[in-house]
């Protein structure tokens, strides 16, 4: 089978058009949004997490078999309660700042490795655990977003 030049000018083009584009993507991820977004943002991840920690500390067992970790409910309550501290930390200062969102990333981190054991120790099939993963690493993306560019910012 052989293309025609024709055919290889436009896949050619269209890969070029594509390496723009992400180029272009990556580099506007890489601007920080401006300040006031980025503490509206830091406070509706302290909201988030405020909301999040309340479940999981006064609902437990609903929040460990929602996510698939039956028998795990004291480390779920510990978990809520992380979480209700940091949000509370976010909200405590009118600006801001990058520490406590890092808090709350390293605390995905420990989310993320619990649901993992979890679900390996479970050996069930893996639907709850993998969106609750899923859900943690999205929030953890915003995290870090939100940490890093508060932490550049003067």
């Amino acid at each position: 089978m052989s293309i025609s030049e024709a055919t290889l000018t436009r896949i050619i083009d269209a890969g070029e058009r594509t390496d723009d584009l992400v180029r272009r993507t990556a580099a506007r991820l890489r601007q920080p949004a401006p300040q006031t977004n980025l503490r509206s943002m830091a406070r509706a991840l302290g909201w988030f997490s405020i909301g999040l920690g309340a479940a999981e500390a006064l609902a437990p067992r609903m929040t460990a078999r929602l996510m698939g970790a039956q028998g795990y409910e004291g480390i779920v309550r510990a978990f809520g309660l992380r979480e209700i501290a940091t949000g509370l930390g976010i909200l405590a200062d009118p600006k801001p700042s990058a520490g406590w969102l890092w808090a709350r990333t390293w605390g995905d981190a420990l989310d993320l490795a619990f649901i993992g054991i979890a679900a390996a120790r479970h050996r069930r099939p893996l639907g709850r655990a993998a969106i609750a993963g899923a859900m943690v690493a999205l929030v953890s993306g915003a995290d870090c977003y939100c940490a890093r560019h508060l932490r550049a910012a003067p």
